[in-house]
């Protein structure tokens, strides 16, 4: 892929779009998921994400009730961390246990991130998120430390550190 300077020579851009994208120790442009972001140099591991078997660390920069601000992209939708990568949480295996829970709970039919020692779980706001039990005894199965907490302080514990931790996080009600 080539990049082209801008047509018109903004003087703030000009100077910025070089040192983005050439300028040795900062950070390296990333195409993933066609959204142009940039990660710190000690997260740089190629053009499309880790490389298997690295932890790279996420920025949260911003929450409140429904979005989260993750490394410089704004959600507005449930996600999942999962070994540095970031992918919308689909609910859709989980709906069926809606009505014994009033809410759409965690449940193990979902696409559960069990690949760290780690597993943090951001129930929402005031933690309405319901966790079922099988993903509590598949986590102890796994040995995987699961920490349910209301998001603001799930999203505490993973900027204190990521190393080895995934997360699903609830980001309205």
């Amino acid at each position: 892929m080539q990049f082209r300077a801008p047509r018109e020579r903004d003087p703030q851009q000009a100077e910025i779009l070089p040192r983005l994208l050439y300028g040795p120790g900062l950070p390296r442009v990333h195409f993933c998921a066609a959204r142009l972001r940039t990660r710190p140099p000690e997260t740089r591991s190629g053009l499309c994400g880790p490389t298997a078997g690295t932890s790279l660390s996420v920025r949260f920069s911003g929450y409140s009730f429904g979005s989260v601000r993750v490394d410089g992209i704004t959600y507005d939708h449930d996600l999942i961390i999962d070994g540095g990568k970031i992918r919308k949480r689909h609910k859709g295996p989980s709906r069926k246990f809606r009505d014994a829970y009033g809410h759409t709970p965690l449940s193990t039919a979902e696409d559960i991130p069990w690949r760290c020692r780690r597993l943090v779980i951001g129930t929402s706001a005031v933690g309405a998120l319901p966790v079922m039990n099988d993903v509590r005894e598949e986590a102890r199965r796994r040995e995987v430390d699961l920490v349910i907490l209301p998001t603001a302080q799930a999203i505490g514990v993973l900027t204190e550190t990521t190393k080895d931790s995934n997360a699903i996080l609830h980001l309205t009600c």
